[in-house]
């Protein structure tokens, strides 16, 4: 157990929510639209986690593909998220019983995701509780990306709560990154879309491999 901690943040895609197939989907759907061949899920886990721009360019530099494509796939991609980000995508088991837990305890919960704000808030809204969580941030032109700790920074501030009482929890290399780059301790998630060793090298204070597991340092 840690000490005192009044606010937890959670990143969200492979920590809260596995969404990795509905965003496979429709990365694929959008190459196909371009007429290009379609990706494997496990291919796709590492394309994720910085946000919409990199998640094509990443697929473009796997194939060697030309830029060019950037523009089209990244429409193709919006408008296909936009229709599938139900479709698949679950809560890991035991998150939502563990979010309440925590909740009931009093600790403040926020969500930091590079997925566009849009995104975050509907996927929130529809497979957890309302009022479950304090704060609901994603990616917009107006806040940076994770790894910089700023969007921390402007999530404690409006939480009016301080590095020694929160925790970050998340399931990647720029997770741990953020947390230490906000210097929060971190929890590393071994149920998403990155290895142990992965969290471990980018200095995870935790490691946990059930959510219940969370419970057991924070409380």
């Amino acid at each position: 157990m840690v000490n005192k901690i009044n606010c937890v943040i959670f990143d969200l895609d492979g920590t809260l929510l596995d969404t990795i197939e509905d965003i496979t989907d429709a990365i694929n759907l959008a190459y196909h639209k371009n007429g290009l061949a379609s990706y494997s899920v496990k291919e796709v886990m590492y394309f994720v986690g910085s946000g919409v721009d990199l998640l094509v360019e990443r697929s473009l530099r796997a194939r060697k593909l030309s830029i060019d494509y950037f523009p089209s796939i990244k429409k193709e991609y919006l408008i296909a998220y936009q229709n599938c980000q139900k479709n698949k995508t679950k809560p890991y088991p035991g998150i939502v019983e563990t979010l309440i837990h925590l909740k009931d305890k009093g600790i403040k919960l926020a969500v930091i995701s590079n997925k566009p704000q849009i995104d975050t808030e509907k996927v929130i809204e529809y497979y957890f509780p309302q009022g479950l969580f304090d704060l609901v941030v994603g990616a917009t032109k107006d806040t940076p990306l994770k790894p910089n700790p700023e969007v921390v920074f402007q999530t404690m501030t409006k939480l009016k709560v301080t590095n020694e009482e929160t925790i970050y929890v998340g399931d990647s290399d720029i997770d741990m990154k953020t947390a230490t780059m906000a210097k929060l301790k971190s929890i590393g998630c071994t149920w998403g879309f990155r290895t142990l060793e992965e969290l471990l090298k980018n200095n995870a204070s935790y490691v946990v491999n059930t959510p219940e597991e969370i419970i057991k340092i924070i409380c």
